[in-house]
């Protein structure tokens, strides 16, 4: 279901970005990394799906992350932290954030995926269900994986992918995960796919805003 490949030159991709392309993130069980190769999905860009509200949306649409309409607030620590884990340490690494549903999760996600993009990154939600093929960028490639519980099967092979990929081979390759379970849950599915290396195990905890932030988000959003 999902196969992590690592191209390090690519060469007549038809497609123009605004970062410096390092190779390709092949997913889907089958799928090549080599765009000219038969039954490959076209290359594009790891999206971040925001989505603009509908003039008479209800109240349901108003709670997804994907509207954004809340100001981004109280998340500095989860986000510097998650900013030091991408910019530094090895070549490879995986992480978790873990949180209840509804907890801010994915919007944390979201707006690292925008802040590492300004820095020339390729960073995205990739589709776990289809074969695609997305590119990877020289500065670092973020791939944000949305509730792995509900890709079993695709989660193994990710595990299995990054134990495969050489540190010294492969620009900054960050993984992050978003969990409503614990870190060590997923710990024996590492060790069993020799993944467990590659994995930063202390996870970025998300919970209830307090204070000024929890005040500052429930009026944006009302207004």
């Amino acid at each position: 279901m999902f196969n992590f490949i690592k191209i390090d030159k690519v060469e007549l991709l038809p497609i123009k970005v605004d970062f410096d392309v390092a190779g390709l993130v092949s997913t889907g069980k089958g799928t090549s990394g080599d765009p000219s190769s038969g039954g490959s999905a076209a290359p594009s860009e790891l999206p971040v799906p925001w989505r603009e509200l509908q003039p008479n949306a209800d109240v349901f649409s108003l709670l997804q992350w994907r509207t954004a309409i809340s100001q981004f607030a109280g998340r500095e620590s989860e986000m510097e932290t998650l900013k030091q884990w991408a910019n530094s340490g090895p070549s490879i690494s995986a992480k978790f954030i873990v949180g209840e549903g509804g907890a801010g999760k994915t919007r944390l996600a979201g707006e690292l995926a925008m802040e590492l993009r300004a820095e020339g990154w390729a960073a995205g939600f990739p589709n776990l269900r289809d074969p695609n093929v997305y590119l990877a960028a020289r500065a670092g490639t973020l791939l944000i994986v949305d509730y792995p519980e509900e890709h079993p099967g695709g989660l193994k092979s990710l595990f299995t992918g990054l134990a495969r990929l050489e540190q010294d081979k492969c620009s900054r390759m960050r993984v992050l995960f978003l969990s409503r379970r614990e870190a060590d849950a997923w710990r024996q599915l590492a060790l069993d796919t020799k993944a467990d290396p590659s994995i930063d195990w202390a996870p970025v905890i998300v919970g209830p805003l307090k204070g000024k932030a929890a005040y500052n988000l429930f009026h944006s959003a009302l207004e």
